[in-house]
């Protein structure tokens, strides 16, 4: 039975069974004190970036979630527990002093069991907890009383206190803040006060030390002064000049042998036009533009008079040209030589001034080192004295003032309903506990009515027939949902048990119909089902019947279902079409075999017969069936129920062919063999499964 069928067949049972919980959960809950819980809150605010940073004199706490734990650690730390309790005189309420209250059970079981695992490991210390310091018990106690949290992930942090008074855990919650913040406040003041007490200090060393170096500084200038020796800074910028010029110098140099040497080239191979390009010079430019036109002159006068006294004249006065023009260049390449030698005097002279300048500023850089490690130094000094000042004025106004960095937004109210316990919630979870409780007590761990003492043996069983396990299919219960089961996975243990029994009930001639007979000895075996599940599989092969025969059964319902439909063998109800098709018939005893397929026209017919005993027309047709399936349910059928049933059929005359033993468990199966095939009912089997 489902979980569904259960509880509506004990629906009365379960109803009493809540209702008597939550009445018994309601008035035990009364006897139990009332705890409050009253809440504050505290914000923890952004630290402003000061304007002077002054790094481990008076340390702001960073912002993340570091600073969140460190806050909910302090607002529980012993520190803050004792002020609150000393505060509000926690030490005179039993509530969180365990030595005004009478210690219960629980406690002395605790006591006895921690003294006997301290004497076992030899761990055993002196307690804190003594009459001498009920204030550090107390604080304990509180600590245990005081939760804290932050709230999401944002700076604001949760104070929650619980207590047998609600105006006391509202106390308590506040004061928890109260002292946190007047706590943060004390530490930073003392932390400031002795950052300025150590700057103070620090600063006037600095300063004395800043007055010797300065007084060094300057006794080293004044002997360089009366030395009359030169700064190597000086000299380097005249290093630098002198460097200058020279590189000028050679360029200049470079420049005007370049051109002497493209002059000179240009006047050897008689280029003139280049060559007074390259120079530049108005008077070549001339002379070479009046060599040009005689060029053309004689060209057009050889070409009009050939050699001809006028041709001659202008020939000769080109001669002149070029004569000119070798005197001009002349003149142009003296004039660069004699530059050039000006500008290499100057070179040497630059050269010599330079080596002059290197030799005094090695000379010099001796005291430039040490006049330079002298004002370092008291830069350095200085440097160091004027942050300590600064920091000095900043710690001295930080001591005047100091922000706690943490607030109060939200303060604790008394609380007007307790938060524990919470009776109606409580006794109505306690009601629905005990019926679930109970409905699966019904469902899965009774044991169902019943006898139980004389199980079914399967070996005595084999001595009277075939014996066809058949597995347990896990959850499923309803017989559409093993059919469906069995369509879907036909290669599943019970697909696989089904299809050797039909290999053992093989139809034994192609001439008639197989008549196969399904009863059981009681109600409730799974005859139905099984007569259900062979018709299925004998339908894949063979055209099918699958006639009801049992009036109390629930075929004829199920045959109306969209599942059954789907089905490929057909089905006949016995008590209102088979039977009236019988009763027409005349000597039903000799010749019903006979008529079997004018009657249903099936190759085989599985008749689910009602469980023993049957009427008298179901014994005759057992009497003529080919095979008689007694069924047993694993762990349920009684062995006295189906021997008196093998003993009633074997008296009338039908032979049992097979026992099939359902919903047995897998690790009771043995290995599927293949099954012997029957003989002819009423003569002893021929082979044992």
């Amino acid at each position: 039975m489902s979980l569904l069928q259960v509880a509506l067949s004990a629906k009365l049972r379960l109803l009493l069974t809540a209702v008597a919980a939550t009445a018994l959960a309601f008035a035990a809950l009364t006897q139990v004190t009332p705890t409050y819980e009253a809440d504050s809150q505290v914000l923890l605010e952004a630290a402003a970036a000061p304007v002077i940073d002054i790094p481990n004199a008076v340390p702001e706490a960073p912002d993340g979630i570091a600073t969140l734990e460190s806050a909910i650690i302090m607002m529980r730390s012993p520190e803050i527990m004792r002020a609150v309790a000393d505060e509000l005189d926690l030490v005179e309420r039993a509530e969180f002093n365990s030595a005004l209250r009478d210690p219960t059970p629980v406690d002395r079981l605790r006591g006895a069991v921690s003294g006997l695992i301290d004497q076992l490991t030899g761990t055993a210390e002196p307690e804190d907890d003594t009459p001498s310091d009920p204030l550090a018990r107390t604080a304990r106690s509180l600590r245990d009383a005081v939760s804290v949290r932050s709230i999401g992930e944002s700076r604001v942090i949760e104070i929650s206190t619980t207590s047998e008074s609600a105006r006391l855990a509202a106390a308590i919650s506040n004061s928890v803040a109260r002292h946190y913040i007047e706590r943060q406040v004390e530490v930073k003041r003392e932390a400031a006060e002795r950052a300025t007490a150590w700057l103070e200090e620090r600063a006037a060393e600095l300063r004395a030390q800043l007055e010797d170096n300065e007084a060094q500084l300057s006794s080293v200038r004044r002997e360089m002064i009366e030395a009359g020796r030169a700064v190597s800074g000086d000299l380097e910028a005249q290093l630098a000049e002198l460097t200058t010029q020279m590189v000028q110098l050679t360029k200049q140099r470079g420049d005007l042998s370049a051109q002497r040497a493209e002059i000179s080239q240009l006047r050897e191979a008689e280029n003139y036009a280049t060559l007074a390009t390259a120079a530049a010079q108005p008077t070549l430019t001339a002379l070479v533009e009046r060599l040009a036109q005689t060029d053309s002159r004689i060209v057009e006068l050889q070409a009009e008079y050939g050699d001809h006294p006028q041709t001659r004249a202008t020939q000769e006065a080109r001669r002149q040209l070029v004569s000119l023009l070798e005197s001009e260049t002349g003149r142009l390449v003296s004039g660069l030589d004699v530059r050039i030698g000006v500008v290499e005097d100057r070179l040497t002279k630059l050269e010599a001034d330079i080596r002059d300048t290197r030799g005094a500023l090695v000379d010099s850089r001796q005291d430039d080192l040490r006049l330079a490690a002298l004002q370092r130094e008291v830069e350095a000094s200085r440097n160091v004295y004027e942050r300590f000042l600064l920091r000095q004025k900043e710690a001295r106004e930080r001591s005047q003032f100091q922000s706690p960095g943490a607030r109060l937004v939200a303060e604790a109210d008394k609380p007007s309903n307790p938060v524990a316990p919470q009776k109606a919630k409580l006794a109505v979870l306690a009601g629905i506990g005990a019926a679930t409780a109970m409905l699966l007590y019904l469902a899965f761990l009774r044991t169902p009515k019943g006898p139980r003492a004389d199980p079914v043996d399967p070996a005595e069983l084999r001595e009277f027939g075939a014996l066809v396990p058949l597995p347990r299919v896990g959850p499923v219960r309803k017989p559409q949902d093993i059919l469906k089961f069995v369509r879907d996975t036909p290669d599943a243990d019970l697909g696989v048990a089904l299809r050797w029994f039909q290999l053992y009930l093989m139809p034994k001639s192609k001439d008639w119909s197989t008549l196969i007979m399904v009863t059981s000895p009681e109600e409730g075996d799974g005859k139905s089902t099984l007569s259900l599940l062979l018709a299925e599989t004998f339908s894949r092969n063979y055209s099918t019947t699958l006639v009801n025969a049992d009036e109390d059964g629930w075929l004829s319902d199920f045959a109306r279902t969209k599942e059954f439909k789907r089905s490929g063998f057909g089905f006949v109800d016995y008590s209102e079409e088979v039977l009236d098709l019988i009763e027409t018939e005349v000597a039903i005893e000799s010749n019903l075999r006979d008529r079997k397929d004018a009657l249903l026209g099936a190759d085989v017919i599985i008749v689910d017969a009602p469980a023993m005993p049957m009427s008298a027309g179901l014994l005759e047709i057992g009497q003529l069936a080919d095979y008689t399936v007694v069924t047993c349910a694993w762990n349920r059928s009684r062995q006295a129920s189906v021997l008196q049933c093998l003993q009633a059929l074997n008296e009338v005359g039908i032979a049992v062919s097979a026992f099939a033993l359902n919903i047995m468990p897998r690790d009771a199966l043995a290995p599927l063999s293949r099954l012997p095939r029957a003989d002819r009912p009423g003569l002893p089997a021929s082979g044992k499964a």
